[in-house]
């Protein structure tokens, strides 16, 4: 296959999958491997052929985006109303950056959503069957969502740092088992 077909075939498998999105936001998706020129060129292509519309549809933005006819059809139309937790590894968290800056939280974080609107983030890890969260920014809803989002993926939900030792219990216990340590640095200083 040319490289310019597997472009055009994978821009169009992009559109079905996303719907809406800008010329940048396809860009970064794509993680820049594809030069804008050659990018707004099958993007042309794909308007002439009738499967992508192309203009500002979202209402007060002045950005230009391209869409498929199925998601033009939908824009204003469609509801979503359930809670999901999107991971800072998802390529979707890309996609929303690149075209929504405001709507997202800061790199590394896990976003909450109730629906279309963020309803709070948090720092999180997943370690050992754990999902160890911190720093959790939103009210009940988005630590409701937090714990169905752990046991849909059968972890057990932790605090960051709980279970664990702080460095000050360790050398607590280091000094009181090695009784010539405080000594010797006493001496030293």
């Amino acid at each position: 296959m040319r490289p310019d077909a597997a472009w055009l075939r994978t821009i169009k498998e992009q559109f079905d999958l996303y719907g809406l999105m800008t010329a940048e936001a396809l860009s970064a998706l794509l993680g820049h491997e594809i030069p804008m020129r050659m990018l707004r060129k099958i993007l042309r292509r794909l308007e002439d052929e009738e499967l992508l519309i192309k203009g500002y549809l979202l209402k007060g933005s002045g950005t230009l985006y391209w869409c498929t006819r199925k998601a033009y059809g939908g824009l204003g139309k469609l509801e979503f109303a359930e809670g999901f937790i999107l991971s800072p590894e998802d390529n979707l968290t890309q996609y929303l950056r690149a075209a929504f800056r405001d709507l997202m939280p800061e790199t590394g974080r896990y976003a909450v959503f109730r629906g279309t609107n963020v309803v709070g983030s948090f720092g999180g890890k997943m370690h050992g069957g754990k999902l160890l969260v911190s720093d959790v920014q939103g009210g009940e809803e988005c630590e409701e969502l937090i714990d169905r989002y752990a046991r849909k993926l059968g972890l057990a939900l932790a605090e960051r740092g709980e279970g664990r030792i702080s460095d000050w219990e360790v050398m607590d216990f280091y000094q009181r088992t090695h009784p010539g340590i405080k000594e010797n640095s006493a001496r030293q200083s």
